[in-house]
Parts: C-alpha cells; structure tokens; sequence
C-alpha cells in the first residue's frame, strides 16, 4: 500500500511540475508575442518609395481612417521617398497610451525602430517630459517664412525650445442639414446663434419629426469633452472646467436638448458619419469632418461659425505635430523629412486630402483655392481672427487625459441622456475625480 500510494504522489507531483512548466512556458510566450508586436515587429512592413538607401519608420496619432493614409502615402510620402532613394514606412495609432507604451518598450530593449513621431497636441507633454523627443531648435532656425499659428503652437514648446512643429489643425464649426433649416428659431440667422438658440433648434426639429436629429460623440475617451468645453468657454468657464459657473450654464444648455439627440448617440464617436447617413441634421465638429462631410455633397449642408455665449465664441483649438524621437536611428533623414513635410505647399496638401483640416502656417493660406474644400477651411481660420475665446487641449497636465474626458462622457451618458437633474454637488464630485488625475 506505501508504495502504491508513493507512486501516486509521485505522478501528482510529476504532473504539477509539467502543468507549471506549461503555464510558465506560457507566460514567456505570451511575454515574448507582446513584446513583438509592440516593437514593431510582425506588423505591416509595407513602406512608401522602395529606393535602396535607409527607412525612415513613423509612428502617427493622425490619419487613423485607411483612406487618409493611402493618400497621404501617395501623395506626401512617396514623393519623398522617391527624391531621397530612401523608404518611408508610416505605423497608424490613435490611441497614445499603445503608441507611449511601444516607444518604452523599444527603449528598455535597446531596439528604437520608430525615428519620427507625429503627435496630437493633447499628447505633447508627455512626449516632451518623458525626454523622448529631440529638440528641433537648430533645425528651425535653419528655416525661412514659415510662421505657425500661435493658437496651435502652445503645446510644442518647454522651457523655451520647440519639440514638435504644428503640421495639421483643427477648429470646430457648425454644421446643419438644408432639412433643419426650417426648424430654426424664429428670426434666428444660421451665422448669428447663440447657445440658446442652437439648444431651441434641436429641440425645435425633435418636436416637429418626432426624432431626435443632433448629435455629439457619446462613446467614451472621445470629442464630447471638446464639444462641452466649447460651449463652457462661451460662458466664461475655463478648460477643463466642469463645474465653474460658466460650466453649469453649458449643463444647462445640454440638459434642454436631453431628448434632441439621435438615438444611437451613446454609440457615436465620429459625428461626421450620421451627419453623411443623414440620420443626423445638427452638430459642432472639427473642421476636418466638416469638411470631409460637406465636400461629400455641397448642395445638402450648411457650414456657420460655432454658436456664442455671453464671452463669444467658444472653441477647442487643437493640432497635430511632428517630431524627432530622441535616439532615432535615422536622424539625418529625420531631420530632412521633418524639413519637407512643413514647407507650406505640403501642409496644404496634408490639410486637404484626408478631409480639410487647417494648415497652422501663415504662408500656407496663399495656397488654398477655391473648392468646397477650402472653403471650409477658410471658414474655419476666419473663426481664429474673430470674437472668439480659444483654448489649447491642457493633457499634459494630467495623468491621463483620457480619464478626464471620461468624466465629463459618465455626466452625459448618466444625466443629460437620461433627463437627471444635474446638480451642483454632481459637478463638485466630478471635479474633485479630475483635480486628483492632475500630476
């Protein structure tokens, strides 16, 4: 009986220690795959120019939507590529924390594959305080008659040296459906509203359709924070604020169109797709879904300045910069790709081809045409020089921005959605989450 019993022990024991090698032996593989993807390799080793010399490898937060970046392929890295003898190959992320978390990785091994970043300017800050970007002062320097916008320069800079250059911008606009147009409040211009006004519009179609037809992003981590933020500044609030006086008029104005918004809005984190479906008639977006919408067929929108409140027009203006990673294997070609891709006449090309965004360049404007296109984007630099109150994106001054937008999703999804009172203490306790995600 011992000896039946030990040899039982025996293969009990035996087959612990092949069930934890297994699951050890699983633990390194999974390591091991993670670590392959995120550095880059397995991916899509597909790369602009094909010449003989070195690749130039970037990591972008920007054209996330495949039909920019086959344009942008053709059109501004090939061209590059081409004159260089050189390869470009461009990896496509909007989601900072993956793209933040690669970069680490590719450090900690020793293996830097990515030599250029292009970077939203939410997501500067971080970028620049992790010491991972080079400082493109000398590079700069070297240049003549290319002026940035300072509204979308704010972000590039610390302690006085610029780490990123602004090469892709944003301003939100208001844009409508022809069929909303008879439901506006009564002696109201399209070019004039304010919030309450465009707040009575919504109200005003829902009533007459019977549906909802407005529209903001209601997924989380979004543009809903930016869409808030530019009605709070109109009030005199700052950004984020969430519940300074300013701030509660512009719950106010969200709470009236509780039941204007399309039904599917919880599930919306691109407005300018209901607004082409037409399932949508009324929305504020940046000017690139703007455009992408109306260049879509000009005959069935409307494009006006963003409504106004008390202190003007509020907005969110943001922008896209690139950058040279510090320690880049390719810093030369940086350098000279980074060159290239700010000259005016490539910043317009960048503006206009994944939809219309704002060439953040003084020199640039002289470049633009006459198309629906431009149209919309001189539209939206004319709201810079107007009565409006204008805000950069603050990200670097949190944690995590994308916990902060949250916070404002949960008061929209929770309260305004669902009809709740929105009190003074729900906003207190909301400000209270966002002064703890503060570095």
């Amino acid at each position: 009986m011992v000896k039946i019993f030990l040899l039982q022990k025996e293969r009990v024991t035996m087959t612990n220690k092949i069930q934890r090698g297994w699951r050890r032996n699983l633990s390194i593989l999974c390591f091991l795959l993670c670590c392959f993807f995120i550095t880059g390799c397995g991916g899509n080793d597909k790369a602009s120019g094909g010449g003989s010399g070195p690749e130039l490898t970037i990591l972008s937060k920007l054209w996330s939507r495949p039909t920019e970046q086959i344009y942008i392929e053709k059109e501004i890295l090939d061209p590059f590529a081409k004159k260089n003898n050189v390869r470009v190959k461009m990896d496509c992320n909007n989601d900072f924390n993956q793209n933040f978390r690669k970069i680490k990785i590719q450090k900690i091994s020793n293996n830097l594959l990515i030599d250029v970043i292009i970077s939203h300017t939410g997501d500067m800050s971080s970028w620049i305080e992790a010491d991972d970007m080079e400082c493109l002062d000398p590079l700069i320097s070297k240049w003549k008659n290319r002026t940035i916008f300072e509204d979308f320069n704010k972000n590039s800079f610390k302690d006085g040296k610029a780490y990123f250059v602004p090469i892709a911008a944003d301003v939100y606009l208001l844009m409508a459906n022809k069929k909303a147009l008879p439901y506006l409040p009564k002696g109201k211009k399209i070019d004039n509203l304010t919030w309450e006004d465009f707040a009575q519009w919504a109200v005003n179609i829902k009533k007459g359709t019977g549906f909802g037809r407005a529209v903001v992003t209601g997924v989380q981590d979004k543009n809903f924070i930016y869409q808030f933020g530019s009605c709070a500044l109109s009030y005199g609030a700052g950004f984020p604020d969430i519940n300074s006086k300013g701030a509660v008029e512009a719950w106010k104005i969200f709470e009236k169109m509780h039941d204007a918004f399309i039904p599917s809005v919880r599930n919306i984190d691109d407005c300018s797709l209901p607004m082409k479906r037409q399932e949508a008639w009324l929305t504020v977006m940046i000017n690139a879904r703007v455009s992408d919408v109306y260049t879509s067929n000009p005959t069935r929108y409307v494009v006006a300045p963003m409504p106004k409140g008390p202190k003007g027009r509020g907005m969110i203006a943001a922008a896209n910069g690139v950058g040279i990673l510090r320690g880049a294997k390719q810093q030369k070609l940086a350098q000279e790709f980074v060159e290239y891709i700010t000259r005016p006449e490539i910043l317009v090309k960048i503006a206009k081809g994944p939809g219309g965004f704002v060439p953040p360049m003084n020199e640039a404007i002289s470049h633009l045409g006459g198309d629906a296109q431009d149209m919309v984007i001189r539209k939206a630099i004319k709201e810079l020089e107007e009565d409006s109150v204008i805000s950069g994106v603050p990200g670097g001054k949190y944690q995590s921005w994308g916990a902060v937008k949250e916070v404002f999703d949960n008061i929209f999804t929770e309260y305004v959605l669902k009809g709740k009172k929105i009190t003074q203490e729900v906003l207190d306790k909301a400000a209270e989450k966002i002064k703890k995600l503060e570095k």
